[in-house]
C-alpha cells in the first residue's frame, strides 16, 4: 500500500505567505505609480 504523507502546516503555512507576498506586490505597485495605498477611513480625524 502506498501511502502519501502531506504537512498540512506547511502547506497552509505556504498559503499564507503567498497570500501576504500577493498583497505587498499590490501595495508596491500602487506606491510606485503614485495611487493610495490605504483608504480614507485610515486618515486621522483633524
Amino acid at each position: 500500500m502506498l501511502s502519501i504523507l502531506t504537512n498540512t502546516g506547511a502547506a497552509d503555512a505556504v498559503r499564507a505567505l503567498n497570500a501576504a507576498t500577493a498583497e505587498v506586490q499590490v501595495h508596491q505597485e500602487r506606491i510606485a505609480t503614485g495611487k493610495r495605498v490605504n483608504s480614507t477611513k485610515d486618515d486621522r480625524a483633524e
